[in-house]
Order: C-alpha cells, then structure tokens, then sequence
C-alpha cells in the first residue's frame, strides 16, 4: 500500500488538528493511504519520513518571516512557528531520501524558504499591481490563468496554459537557487517550481486537490505524484 504524509495545521485553541478533507478524498482515489503529520517535535520527523513513500505539503497559514531574515510587515497574517520548523525538518529528511514531494500554495512558499528563497509578506502591499489572487469564489472554480515554462511539468500537464484557481496572499519574492521556475501568471508572479535534481519535487500556487474531479491538469499532477511514490512500495 502507498503511504502518503500530509502536513496540517493547528487550531490550538480547539485543540484540534486543520486540514480540509479534499486532500484524502483524492489520493484515495489513486489507490493511496494517507497519514497526516501536525506540528510536533522535529526529533520524530527522520523515522516519519522512512515510513512514508510520498510527501505533500498542504495549504494554510502565513509562515514566519524571520525564515528570511525580514522583520513582519504590515498585511502578514498569523503564523505558526511551531508548524514551520516541523515542516522544515520533514523537507530535509524527504529530500534526503529522495521522497516524491507535492507542495501546495503555502507548501509551496515554505519549501522555496526553506531552500534559501524569499516570499513577499502580503502581495498587496507589494509595489508591482498584482491580480486578484484570493478569489471570491468556490475552490473549484478556476480564477486567472498562468503559463507553464518548464518542460518537466509541461511534460505531466501535457500543455502550456491552464486556468487555475487562487486562494493566497502571500507570493514567492525571490526563487531559491536550487528550484526552477516552471509556472507564471499574467501579472508576473511565480505560480509553480521544479527542483529537477530530484525525481519528483513540484511546487505548485494553486489548490490542485480542489479541481481534481474535473480538471484535467490537476489529476494529472496527483496521478504523476502517485506513480513516483508507487516506485517506492515495489
């Protein structure tokens, strides 16, 4: 059985862990169990990580911007120290093994900060006049369109345009070195990476596990996902 690790938030004052339930819902349908991974001690995440056979950093909350030595700004909203340096530690461990990894919208901005980049604090307090990238709409509606660049995913998507939907108001700022650029809207702002020394280590803005039933592109992206972590139960 395929064993994929989910990263959730906290409500802490709940007492209860966050995560929306479309991320199950679609991995299950490519035949994969899943574990969810809260905030916890970073000691644990080595031997969590040689559980599992594939990674996907989830949605949610703004991260901490002392990660890139910036001081909060005004526009950033709340943050979760204890989640960022969970999801911190599981990367280096997943990166080591070689784990197929899948990072969505704020996965996406904690990788690229992880690995050295920069995110802005809040888009619209930024000098660029950016589109509007938390809709006021259902999650499976695509919002604005963005342009793939980068052959691999291109290769997974099997085009080079694609309408997606958008629910954030933070951004990738700087791209870390080791990542590629693979995803543009039309208003400039990054919308997807590839770290392409890995097999399988995509970052994507949008929310893919939203538009899975329909959208073509999105289940194309968890299919591709799955099949890398398939390799790892042979």
């Amino acid at each position: 059985m395929t064993i994929i690790g989910l990263s959730c938030g906290m409500d802490y004052k709940e007492n209860c862990f966050q995560l929306r339930a479309s991320y199950q819902q679609v991995l299950e349908k490519y035949g994969a169990s899943v574990v969810l991974l809260p905030p916890q001690k970073t000691i644990f995440a080595k031997e969590i990580i040689a559980t599992i056979d594939g990674l996907i950093f989830t949605g949610g909350g703004d991260i901490a911007p002392l990660y890139w030595q910036e001081e909060p700004q005004k526009g950033l909203g709340a943050v979760d120290p204890k989640r960022d340096n969970w999801e911190v530690a599981l990367l280096k461990y997943a990166l080591r093994a070689s784990l197929p990894i899948l990072a969505i919208c704020r996965g996406m901005q904690l990788v690229n900060i992880a690995m050295g980049g920069s995110v802005w604090q809040d888009l619209y307090c930024a000098e660029k006049n950016y589109l509007q990238h938390m809709q006021n709409a259902p999650g499976w509606h695509s919002s604005h369109t963005v342009t793939v660049i980068h052959p691999q995913l291109q290769k997974i998507i099997n085009k080079k345009e694609m309408q997606v939907n958008s629910f954030h108001h933070q951004g990738i700022k700087c791209l870390a070195k080791n990542l590629e650029a693979a995803a543009y809207s039309k208003d400039g702002l990054l919308e997807a990476w590839v770290a392409p020394q890995y097999d399988f280590c995509i970052g994507v803005q949008w929310h893919p596990e939203l538009t899975a039933e329909n959208d073509a592109s999105s289940k194309a992206i968890f299919a591709s996902f799955i099949r890398e972590a398939n390799k790892r139960t042979c």
